[in-house]
């Protein structure tokens, strides 16, 4: 097979505002050749009784090139007007060609409209857009540990912070989403880079599907974590000491036992006998008690006053002269949600 390339097409004077502008016509609106000087499409009835070339009735109006060429009358030709049509629509050829420059034209502006840089300057844009919005109370329901529906925010406060007063802060901050470490996808596992270094949109597309997955890996493992540890904790609860009061019936009997001690006021849904520390430990008495199952500390209190030579990653970072969280779930979240928010600006 042959491989047909298009050519670079009309130039953009060749486009204008109202039409072709190549394709004009006479000074008259009518657009029309001279009569009997084009023998070549003479009507004739009957071809075999006149001198011509046949082409149709003298009653009918061929036309060649959606109205390009028409024959209205023997022996002259009318041909359609492109640098005027914008608008036009008196007819079928007409509607053609001017649905033709339309999309032609749109598409010429398209191509002409300059790239938007991407930069501090967008941030401004973006932090007065609904997707900013958003992101900052994610940010909050995620840093309260609760449900985006669940928190309310002081919106000028919450700009104020990340964005300063009157914007003064766009610059650092925007040095910052540049200067974060991701993961390098297009090298071997383990490689990162900054993510100002990522221009291509197909990539940030995949970056963001990337940590959207392994955000909800996390979020997976986290819950399964919670559940065993509520198990654990249940078990525990079961075999303590509490749990063995909260068993005795009856006030004399609670307070006849080493361990324990009845309360007349307790709230709704308590027993009355409760475990009593005091009492038991001056009756020398050994008991158990529910433990926190180990695995539940923060990351950011796994960093916080670590020295500088302990402070690594993955889970924590020096900066500023402190060891700080510098989880992927943490600290990457504003900036891939910027990230994402430039996307859907300029996509």
């Amino acid at each position: 097979t042959t491989d047909y390339s298009t050519g670079a097409g009309p130039t953009a004077q060749e486009v204008g505002a109202g039409g072709f502008t190549k394709v004009t016509g006479k000074a008259d609106a009518a657009n029309k050749g001279e009569t009997s000087k084009c023998g070549l499409f003479t009507h004739q009835g009957n071809p075999e009784s006149a001198a011509g070339i046949y082409i149709t009735s003298a009653s009918s109006t061929p036309s060649f090139g959606y109205g390009m060429l028409k024959i209205k009358a023997t022996d002259q030709t009318t041909g359609i007007k492109l640098s005027d049509i914008k608008g036009k629509e008196a007819d079928a050829d007409q509607k053609f060609w001017r649905s033709c420059h339309a999309a032609f034209k749109a598409a010429q502006d398209m191509q002409d409209e300059p790239p938007r840089k991407v930069d501090q300057t967008l941030l401004a844009v973006l932090a007065e857009s609904t997707e900013m919005q958003t992101i900052l109370t994610l940010e909050a329901a995620a840093s309260e540990k609760k449900g985006p529906e669940e928190v309310t925010i002081d919106l000028a406060s919450a700009k104020q912070t990340y964005f300063g007063s009157d914007n003064n802060k766009l610059e650092p901050l925007w040095t910052k989403i540049k200067g974060e470490n991701i993961v390098d996808l297009t090298k071997a596992k383990g490689s990162t880079k900054e993510l100002g270094t990522v221009t291509d949109t197909t990539e940030l597309h995949k970056l963001l599907s990337y940590y959207y997955t392994v955000n909800k890996e996390e979020q997976k493992k986290t819950a399964e974590k919670i559940a065993k540890l509520e198990t654990e904790l249940a078990d525990q609860k079961d075999k303590s000491s509490e749990s063995e009061c909260n068993k005795l019936e009856g006030a004399d009997r609670c307070n006849k036992d080493k361990i324990c001690s009845w309360h007349k006021e307790v709230k709704a849904g308590e027993k009355n006998c409760k475990f009593n520390s005091t009492k038991a430990k001056e009756k020398g008495v050994a008991v158990t008690q529910p433990q926190t199952v180990g695995g539940t500390e923060a990351t950011t209190e796994k960093c916080k006053g670590k020295p500088e030579k302990g402070c690594t990653s993955p889970d924590c970072k020096w900066e500023n002269n402190a060891c700080k969280d510098s989880s992927i779930l943490v600290n990457k979240q504003f900036s891939l949600s910027v990230v994402s928010a430039f996307v859907a600006l300029l996509f």
